[in-house]
């Protein structure tokens, strides 16, 4: 027993030195060994900290001093203290310790504020030193966490004054644009992978099993697939490029925003285009057409391009109409088609319809990310591609055809998570079977047409023959501008609506209702709108929409093919 008071004389260096520098203890200072009055040893926590985040170990963090023979005390300060007035030195991130020393303790100080009173002038000085010496390398730690600290506070502070958006919306949503489209989960959880080597056996091997697949959307045998990482644009630019020269003449009807764009990209490259023109809200003129391969006599038109169809005014072209006045006037034009929202979703058929290009982009009714162009060529046009003298580099077909012989498939590297999204997303087309994947999307246009109909409002497409199952353009009343419905609804509902487009732009705002939704899902969507014209002061009977839709859909939608 006599042993254990010198075991604890012995442990008071050990307990000390804990004490003093080890970080979780508190915000130590240096003191003499009567602590002054402001003072105060493991202090609780006070004052206001309603603007620090609990989970900030600032007020943890210790500035400790080495003890010695003339500081031989430490009192501990929370940060921020109004009775310690030398923590005000942690406002000043940029005085140095030396200046610190210096100046005898300003306010952007890291050292005391005081000193012992018993220490003589030389003691002091040599004190200083070495406290100035040995912290230097704490203090610029301090400083850090300091800064840290307040770019953390203020963080938060604009967080809680930020408004909220889509992203922190409660729920999921309601994407009803008509492109990009929402991904479903099996799409999502195939595309979560790493990256791999395209070269190794299993990408080649996966894409030669997609390049066969991807043939039966396009309703086609012949035809040669082309996966291209790009987007629609670019899958334009490939379909034009590889088939036609510069000064080629061309005919390309304009109906809408999308047909206008790809018109500038022909013009751009130099082609020669004769451009049809039609009302937004009506299709492709094919009387003019008519007229025009009757009058060309010597087979100086190259190609016929048009949109099959229109997201800015939900038209859809007759593209057998097309066809068979091809074949009436025997004219070899080629027949390039911008599928990229009609693919997938309405019938489509390449080889029945002689469609030499067809093109569709994989954020459509594929319901995938943007990134993937989808390009497929009849041997026509991969005839025509062998004297075609536009530039190319990036689209060029023969080099990916040079790839296809070697059995590697990629001349340049692809996306590998949209490849193996690809193949979900096929996956689920065929469990659901094409022809029912296009009658589905011809009950949801049908009901939201319905719905719009049941509202007193119009239809921008002007004949039923040219309704859209992949997109609704809705007329609003001259009072109302479309785009604050738009606005509205993404705002208070989480929805988002497709807005008008150029000539159509305030006057219309269009329902998306294409890739992988059911009709439960466009409910919803119309129960949001019908909220949303209230809002805006259109004077619709709330659930009139909705009951319209909901019959037609009830006596029309059958049992889920993989459920039966």
């Amino acid at each position: 027993m006599g042993e254990l008071p010198l075991l604890l004389v012995a442990m008071l260096p050990l307990l000390r030195l804990l004490v003093c520098r080890v970080p979780w203890l508190g915000n130590v200072q240096v003191g003499r060994p009567r602590r002054p009055p402001s003072a105060r040893r493991c202090p609780p926590r006070t004052g206001d900290r309603s603007g620090q985040p609990r989970f900030f170990p600032l007020n943890l963090f210790t500035r400790v001093f080495p003890s010695s023979d003339t500081v031989s005390a430490c009192y501990s300060y929370e940060i921020g203290d109004p009775r310690s007035n030398q923590m005000k030195a942690w406002d000043d991130a940029d005085t140095s310790p030396s200046s610190a020393a210096d100046s005898g303790g300003s306010p952007g100080s890291y050292l005391p504020r005081w000193v012992p009173s018993r220490a003589g002038t030389k003691t002091l000085a040599k004190e200083r030193k070495r406290l100035t010496a040995g912290v230097e390398e704490r203090t610029r730690l301090a400083s850090f966490f300091v800064v840290l600290h307040r770019t953390a506070q203020q963080g938060l502070r604009e967080r809680r004054g930020r408004k909220m958006d889509y992203v922190y919306a409660p729920g999921k949503n309601h994407l009803f644009v008509p492109g990009p489209v929402n991904i479903p989960d099996p799409v999502i959880r195939a595309m979560n992978r790493n990256n791999e080597d395209y070269r190794s056996p299993a990408v080649p091997a996966l894409t030669k099993v997609l390049l066969e697949d991807i043939k039966k959307i396009f309703k086609t045998t012949s035809g040669t697939p082309f996966l291209i990482p790009t987007t629609g644009t670019g899958a334009w630019e490939s379909a034009l490029t590889n088939t036609l020269s510069p000064g080629d003449r061309i005919v390309s009807f304009l109906i809408g925003q999308f047909s206008l764009l790809w018109i500038d990209q022909q013009q751009r490259l130099k082609f020669n285009v004769d451009v049809i023109e039609s009302d937004w809200g009506q299709g492709a003129n094919l009387d003019v057409l008519a007229d025009k391969l009757a009058e060309d006599k010597s087979h100086t038109i190259r190609a016929i391009c048009i949109v099959h169809n229109e997201t800015a005014t939900g038209v859809t072209n007759d593209l057998a109409a097309v066809r068979k006045l091809l074949d009436d006037y025997r004219h070899p034009a080629l027949l390039l088609v911008d599928g990229v929202s009609s693919i997938c979703a309405l019938d489509f058929r390449m080889d029945e319809w002689g469609i030499d290009v067809s093109l569709t982009g994989s954020q459509k009714a594929l319901s995938m990310p943007t990134g993937m162009g989808i390009v497929c060529a009849s041997p026509k046009a991969l005839e025509a591609s062998k004297t075609a003298k536009s530039v190319k580099v990036f689209f060029d077909w023969n080099d990916y055809l040079k790839f296809y012989k070697l059995g590697t498939y990629w001349p340049y590297t692809p996306s590998i998570q949209l490849l193996y999204g690809l193949r979900a997303a096929l996956d689920l087309i065929f469990e659901e079977g094409l022809d029912n994947v296009i009658r589905r999307h011809g009950r949801l246009g049908k009901a939201t047409r319905l719905a719009v109909e049941a509202w007193g409002l119009k239809n921008c497409t002007q004949k039923e023959e040219w309704f859209s199952d992949t997109v609704t353009a809705v007329v609003v009343p001259p009072y109302i501008d479309s785009s604050e419905i738009v606005r509205r609804a993404w705002k208070r509902y989480n929805l988002s609506l497709g807005l008008g487009l150029n000539k159509v732009a305030g006057k219309v705002f269009r329902i998306g209702h294409l890739g992988n939704l059911n009709e439960l899902q466009l409910l919803g969507c119309l129960s949001g709108v019908e909220m949303v014209l209230k809002d805006v002061g259109y004077p619709v009977k709330l659930g009139s929409g909705v009951a319209a839709a909901a019959a037609f859909l009830q006596n029309n939608t059958p049992l889920i093919p993989s459920r039966i």
